[in-house]
């Protein structure tokens, strides 16, 4: 019957569903099977009679001990699902916590994407930077809880300067400019990188309300780059720190906003072209109009430069200029007229007597003794240099000049250069022999002008003779070469000419009128030669064409020119010639710059009276103002107008 009842029991176990586990069967085994078998017990040991109270005992011992035993076990098996129960609860608040998460990182992008894009919609429609700057520190200033904020844009290399504020108290604190590495914002641009600070110094700006005002707490400041390069800087304050996500809504704003300045600048910069183009434009027609007028006026008076010329005149004039320079050198000089000659040359007067006279002051200043002599002679084929024979072939060359002299001559490497301006005999620039270095230079240039050319013949120590070539007739000015007459004048549409001028290495001086023709028309200006004549000039210029022109207008009116092209040389000759009237000052020149000049010319007490007039090729409206500052007495703009200049030279003259 054992066997049987273990049978059964063995059955009753394993018919437990695979799925459950051991505990399911223990917790069947306790409810099910030990209280039947504790039964079947109490019956077996009931039915022998062996012994009966015993084991009735033993039984109801055996019967508590497995009433405790499944005790156990059922606290056992509800620990086990509470551990459960908390584990999956722990599960589900994780997983909440991770929806958060994500709930609050889309509002937070939603946020910043609204912000940029709020920021952004600002930007088109402005046309200057500081509408730029007035409306993005308005807007950014509160979008990330700040009281203080400041934008500082580039204005130069190197410079920036404050534009726009927020909440600002109009107090005389904090910088309106600063420059690279200048301070924290300087700092800031220099590194190209954000800076935070959270300690504030005591004379930092104070926020202010109605009610009072306090100090801030944090401070930073952020730099806005276009191509690496700083172009804004943002200072924000505030009385907490900025969130990460605020820092990072400053960087893309700080991003975009350098980009933004960029394009601005560039259309700014479109625009001041445009209105310049244009207003070239105005301004070359309005001289086109005025030259074709001239042009009229030139033909007029075309006969009256082709006035004749007695060659005994030019003996007289020679004579007269240079007997008493020969004698003070104890030099002879002769001037001899070929026989053979018409009496009489058709060109400018003015013009050949300004070359002879620079070909004889050379002449008398490199010869310490023997004699100069002026030669005017018939021209013949033979005569010319190998270059030059075609050029007589084909034209009308009739009288020939030629000064010889017994000085030091010029050695044969140095001969094509001799005409070059600022070079001596020598092959130098030094100032060796004085003058001004453009005899030569500007002796060729009249010579082309008048339809002829100059040559040299020397041996070192042996002496020179120039010959000067000219054409029996010379028409001044062309109709059909204008630009003889008019070398640094040309009229072009706006986009051209400001592509010349971005292209041109130098600025003439000269504008529209040519200062041959301005020369003539102010002739007729009764008084003012005779208000000129005798005084002394000094022109400092290193543009040989600026000096090639003033010196011709000047030399007109029987004015001294004297020459410098720096600013040292030209306080080197103010000081070898104290006598001078007044002084034309270019502004911009090498080594040392007009401002510069005019600076260390009035610290010297002989000169702080000196009538001073500073020529610039820029066209700020501060100019003025900064020569003034320098001791300059008046300034002109380049492309001067000789009228003007010549007006302001009488008023400083007779003032």
């Amino acid at each position: 019957m054992l066997i049987g009842l273990s049978s059964f029991f063995s059955d009753k176990v394993n018919n437990v569903p695979q799925k459950e586990n051991k505990l399911s069967k223990l917790f069947y085994i306790n409810q099910t099977i030990l209280p039947f078998l504790s039964l079947i017990i109490l019956l077996f040991l009931a039915l022998t009679k062996k012994e009966a109270i015993l084991s009735f005992f033993i039984g109801g011992a055996v019967l508590l001990c497995l009433i405790i035993i499944r005790q156990v076990i059922t606290i056992f098996e509800n620990d086990i699902l509470v551990r459960k129960l908390k584990e999956r609860t722990e599960e589900l608040e994780i997983v909440q916590l991770q929806l958060m998460d994500l709930k609050d990182g889309a509002e937070e992008q939603s946020w910043l994407k609204t912000k940029i894009v709020e920021i952004a919609t600002m930007y088109p429609g402005i046309d200057n930077v500081e509408t730029l700057a007035r409306q993005l520190i308005t807007k950014i200033t509160p979008m990330v809880r700040a009281t203080y904020g400041a934008i500082y844009v580039k204005v130069d290399k190197g410079g920036f300067q404050k534009l726009a504020a927020y909440a600002d108290n109009q107090q005389d604190v904090g910088a309106k400019s600063f420059r690279l590495g200048e301070g924290i914002a300087g700092q800031c641009a220099l590194e190209n990188r954000m800076i935070s600070l959270n300690q504030i110094p005591e004379d930092y700006i104070k926020i202010t309300s109605g009610l009072g005002s306090a100090r801030p707490s944090y401070v930073t400041v952020i730099p806005a780059e276009f191509q690496e390069e700083v172009l804004a800087v943002i200072e924000l304050a505030s009385f907490e720190s900025f969130s990460h996500l605020e820092e990072v809504l400053l960087q893309e704003v700080m991003s975009n906003l350098g980009i933004n300045i960029q394009s601005i600048l560039g259309h700014m910069q479109v625009e001041k072209l445009l209105q310049e183009s244009q207003a070239l434009t105005e301004e070359l027609q309005s001289q086109s109009q005025e030259l074709q007028s001239q042009q009229e006026e030139l033909r007029s008076v075309n006969e009256q430069l082709e006035e004749q010329v007695e060659l005994n005149n030019v003996k007289e004039f020679v004579e007269a200029q240079f007997t008493p320079v020969a004698r003070k050198k104890n030099i002879q000089l002769h001037v001899q007229i070929a026989s053979d000659l018409s009496e009489v040359i058709h060109t400018d007067k003015q013009r050949l007597q300004q070359i002879l006279k620079n070909l004889l002051s050379n002449a008398f200043k490199f010869t310490e003794h023997g004699a100069v002599t002026l030669t005017i002679e018939k021209a013949e084929k033979g005569m010319f240099s190998k270059e030059k024979e075609d050029a007589f072939t084909h034209s009308n060359i009739e009288f020939v000049f030629s000064v010889k002299d017994t000085g030091i001559g010029i050695a044969t490497e140095n001969q094509d250069i001799i005409f070059d301006a600022f070079k001596q005999a020598d092959g130098t620039i030094s100032r060796k022999y004085g003058g001004t270095g453009l005899g030569l230079s500007i002796s060729r240039e009249l010579a082309h002008l008048l339809g002829g050319f100059i040559e040299v013949e020397s041996t070192e120590g042996y002496g020179s003779t120039f010959t000067l070539y000219l054409p029996h007739y010379q028409n001044i000015v062309k109709e059909e070469d204008q630009n003889i007459a008019r070398k640094e004048i040309a009229i072009f549409e706006a986009e051209a000419a400001t592509t010349h001028l971005e292209n041109s290495s130098t600025v003439p001086v000269v504008s529209a009128e040519y200062p041959f023709q301005a020369e003539d028309s102010w002739k007729q200006i009764n008084g003012r030669k005779a208000l000129l004549e005798g005084k002394k000039i000094l022109v400092v210029d290193d543009d040989m064409r600026n000096v090639f022109a003033l010196t011709t207008a000047l030399e007109s009116y029987q004015v001294e020119v004297m020459f410098a092209e720096n600013g040292r040389d030209g306080i080197t000759v103010l000081q070898g010639n104290p006598d001078i009237d007044l002084v034309i000052m270019d502004i911009m020149m090498p080594e040392m710059d007009g401002f510069e000049t005019i600076r260390v010319i009035r610290q010297l007490p002989e000169f702080q009276s000196l009538p001073i007039i500073a020529l610039t090729a820029k066209a700020m409206k501060n100019d003025r103002q900064q020569c003034i500052e320098a001791g300059a007495s008046d300034y002109i703009s380049k492309p001067v107008n000789l009228r003007q200049l010549f007006s302001i030279i009488q008023v400083w003259l007779y003032r």
